[in-house]
């Protein structure tokens, strides 16, 4: 039986709602690090970029290893596919990025700047095309929603015990 996924009303959701609501959590770091500029905040700020990349990768493997092969099998829509796995190559180079430590703080802030943008345009771009074509598919949104948490809890558990964050030398 796959691990059912609740939101924060006790409702099950469906892969396109989990990866929706997986989102939305992703999103709510990017206000949180816009408001840490005080120099004592910086090490909580660094920690918060941090989870913020580990949520991003997550979030794009999760879609890559099980939602897009799902999708790709059941709907003919390998043009909208192919940009999603485009837009989450250039979201990788900019995570990539915003994990450098030796940037600038006027880097890191473009950096970060410019991956808050391209997430909105990715998810908007889910949103009115992939997200549609998943509900109107043949998918069992429910059990792919089920396989989508187990990866995101296995591969969030492998990230934190491989995080640079959290091992020091």
């Amino acid at each position: 039986m796959q691990p059912q996924i609740r939101s924060r009303t006790n409702r099950v959701l469906n892969a396109v709602e989990f990866l929706q609501d997986d989102s939305a959590q992703t999103q709510r770091f990017f206000p949180m690090i816009r408001t840490m500029r005080a120099p004592e905040q910086q090490q909580d700020r660094r920690e918060l970029i941090c989870h913020l990349c580990r949520d991003v990768v997550v979030h794009m493997r999760i879609e890559e290893m099980i939602f897009y092969p799902a999708l790709r099998a059941s709907v003919d829509h390998d043009t909208l596919l192919n940009r999603a796995l485009a837009e989450h190559a250039v979201i990788q180079t900019l995570v990539e990025q915003l994990q450098q430590c030796d940037q600038s703080p006027e880097r890191l802030e473009a950096a970060l700047h410019v991956l808050g943008q391209h997430l909105s345009e990715h998810v908007s771009e889910k949103e009115k095309g992939l997200f549609p074509a998943a509900v109107n598919a043949a998918l069992d949104l429910a059990a792919l929603g089920g396989l989508l948490l187990e990866a995101s809890r296995q591969l969030r558990t492998e990230h934190i015990a491989l995080s640079p964050a959290d091992s020091t030398d």
